[in-house]
C-alpha cells in the first residue's frame, strides 16, 4: 500500500489532516516529498508561512532554511518512515526526473 492516506502520514509526523491535505494537494504523497516540500519553502496553497514553520519543527528541521543548505534532523524522518511502514504502509519516493 502506498501512503496517500492522510491520516497515515498526519498520525506518523503529528500533523493535523488538513496540512496534510494541502500537502497531498500540491502531490505529497510520501514523507520524503512532505519534507521536500517544507524543506524548500514552496509556497503550498492553504499552508500559512506560520504553519510551515510549525511543520518545520514537528520535522526536525532548522527553523529557517539557508541558501543551498539540506540540513535536516533524518532521524525524525526515519522514525516516522519505520513506524508507517511496521504499519503495513510502504512509503514510497517522490516522483522526480532521477526515478523515471
Amino acid at each position: 500500500m502506498k501512503v496517500h492516506d492522510e491520516q497515515a502520514i498526519a498520525w506518523a509526523v503529528g500533523l493535523d489532516s488538513l496540512t496534510v491535505m494541502a500537502l497531498e494537494a500540491y502531490g505529497a504523497t510520501s514523507m520524503d516529498a512532505v519534507r521536500d516540500a517544507i524543506q524548500n519553502n514552496v509556497n503550498i496553497p492553504g499552508i500559512s508561512h506560520a504553519r510551515r514553520a510549525k511543520i518545520r519543527q514537528w520535522l526536525g528541521m532548522p527553523r529557517e532554511p539557508m541558501l543551498g543548505s539540506h540540513l535536516t534532523n533524518t532521524n525524525t524522518i526515519a522514525r516516522a518512515i519505520l513506524t508507517l511502514e511496521r504499519n503495513g504502509y510502504k512509503v514510497v519516493p517522490p516522483i522526480s526526473a532521477e526515478n523515471t
